[in-house]
This record gives structure tokens, sequence and C-alpha cells, in this order.
């Protein structure tokens, strides 16, 4: 068997089961990636057929992995949110970090042998989906502080059980997309770590706040793309 030109690139690393050029058979479907990468014979590359949505209960191997070939992490690339006044989106965005430098590693120490800063973070929001991989607009390579920032503002305006992987996990409360434009200043940046720098129970309202909402989600959990509101839920 000759190998195909061009594959999908779930196929081109193994992963035929999530092949993105399936095609409809009376029997299910048949994934033509799959069957004609390299010169494997067509039943050892099958991969256990084509996954719906709806069948996809194990984020990990489905979004997740999906998340890491679309957004690798390059050792040395910089943190995406470094410079951000209005980073991540959700409830309250943040101000992002200075320049980190991100490494795929599991520790901090792991990643400086590698020449870099710190872990890098693939993060899914304000759609909290893992099947939601809008690379630039959900799906970010970030710092580790970076990322446990903006869950530590975010994480209370979600409901505490996440919904199907097939569904949006999305704020309770309305919320901004990405700003991948706005950046701080010099001043801005210190205020922010001067406000970090408090204990919780005095930091009041989060310094820096959009002008209006991008999304607001509906009574039906739907969302409305125009909905906005001024209201801060810190205030």
């Amino acid at each position: 068997m000759s190998a195909i030109e061009t594959t999908c690139i779930y196929c081109a690393s193994g992963q035929y089961s999530l092949c993105s050029r399936p095609q409809p058979t009376e029997d299910g479907y048949s994934i033509p990636c799959g069957w004609t990468v390299g010169d494997a014979p067509a039943d050892k590359v099958k991969g256990g057929g084509l996954k719906e949505i709806d069948e996809m209960t194990d984020d990990t191997s489905a979004g997740r992995k999906r998340a890491a070939q679309l957004a690798p992490i390059m050792t040395g690339m910089r943190c995406e949110w470094a410079g951000l006044k209005f980073a991540g989106g959700g409830v309250v965005p943040i101000l992002g970090c200075l320049s980190t430098t991100l490494a795929d590693a599991k520790t901090q120490a792991q990643a400086q042998e590698k020449g870099a800063d710190d872990v890098g973070h693939r993060h899914h929001g304000p759609d909290k989906a893992v099947l939601n991989n809008a690379v630039g607009a959900n799906l970010h390579r970030i710092c580790s502080r970076c990322h446990n920032r903006w869950h530590a503002i975010n994480d209370p305006f979600y409901a505490s059980t996440r919904p199907h992987v097939s569904q949006p996990f999305l704020p309770l409360s309305p919320y901004y997309a990405h700003d991948n434009d706005t950046v701080f200043t010099q001043r801005e940046y210190e205020e922010a770590e001067a406000w970090w720098e408090l204990e919780p129970s005095r930091r009041g309202p989060y310094p820096f706040v959009p002008s209006a909402r991008t999304y607001a989600p509906l009574v039906d959990g739907s969302v409305d793309p125009l909905g906005s509101t001024t209201e801060d839920p810190f205030a």
C-alpha cells in the first residue's frame, strides 16, 4: 500500500480514532488517513473507529491530546499572556507576566534545565471545555504564574461540577473574551503586583476591568455574544 500524500495530524501521529477526515459508511465510519498512512496494512491501523463528540468521555485522551498537537510548547517560547492587560478573558481578565519563557516540562527545575524560566501550561478559557481548542482565543500557552492567578480569580464563577466533555463550560456570570491586543504599562504592572501581594481579605476589586463585557450567559445556559454589562463582580 502506498502512502497518502497528505494526512491529518491525528493519523500522522498514530491516533486514528481521532481522524479529522472520516467518511460515513453503512457500518459507521471509514478512516481514510489511517488506512493509507505509510506502508502499514489496513488491518493494523484501523484504530477502533472514529469517536463521536458525545461519546468522548475521556477528555484527557480527546481534547487535551488535540490541544497538545494544535499548540505545542516550544522550549524558549514566551508566555502568550506576557505584556497583556486583559489576558485570558473570563469574568476577571488578568494582567499577564513580563516575559516568562516556557518549556514542555513537569517541573520548573526541569524547565530551567532546558534553558527556560518556567513550565508551560495549555490553558482552556474562558470556555473550560477541553474540546474548545481555538488557539489564541480559548487555548493559550502560558506560564505557571499567569495560569494560577487566572484560576484563583475566575474559578469561583464556574459551576462546581464540570459538564459533559461535549458541552461548553462557561462562567455563570457575564464574562469577557480574551484580549490579545491591549498591553499594560509598567505602572499598571506594578499596581497589579501590589494588589496580589495583599492578603485576600484586603484586596478589594481587581484594579483593571475592561469597559464592557463581550459575552453574557443567558438564563437557559446559552450565550448572547452581544450581551454586555459594566457590573463589577468584585464590587
